[in-house]
């Protein structure tokens, strides 16, 4: 049964993955800066501009760093990040927030895995941590075959 939110077999065969550029710097810094993506991040303090200026660069240079933008036709809508080991990699992802709420995140993770797979076949593992309270990220996890393996609890003895 589809929703009116959710994407017909026509947007999704519009949809394919490029490889991020020197030129998506600018567009990353404002999706990273969503407060909604700083909330759902390990890390949930603003970055600065020149920190990410900073960090991109390195990032594009790192051979263990796969970075992909979701395109919907000629319009960026996603951006998906593989950080690789010797056998795994862990990911994280993000949607513009127009487009949340659509199908994207489901269908983002789908194609990066199947880009992975036939690009990096030694990869064995693709590791994704998520916060508890991002219930809507483990739903997309789950529905691309991930399985939940770890929990972490934190006690805050400090402020």
């Amino acid at each position: 049964m589809k929703g009116n939110n959710i994407l017909s077999e026509a947007e999704r065969n519009k949809l394919y993955l490029r490889t991020a550029d020197e030129n998506d710097m600018d567009l990353l810094f404002q999706w990273a800066n969503d407060p909604d993506v700083r909330k759902n991040s390990f890390h949930s303090e603003p970055i600065s501009y020149e920190t990410h200026k900073k960090w991109f660069a390195e990032h594009l240079k790192d051979i263990c760093e796969i970075q992909y933008i979701l395109m919907e036709g000629t319009e960026p809508v996603g951006q998906i990040r593989f950080s690789a080991n010797i056998e795994s990699v862990e990911t994280d992802y993000s949607i513009k927030p127009s487009k949340r709420g659509k199908g994207y995140g489901k269908k983002i993770l789908s194609l990066a895995i199947k880009k992975l797979r036939s690009e990096h076949p030694e990869i064995r593992y693709v590791i994704a941590k998520v916060k508890s309270e991002n219930t809507v990220s483990a739903h997309c996890f789950e529905k691309n075959e991930f399985r939940e393996t770890f929990r972490q609890f934190e006690l805050r003895v400090k402020d």
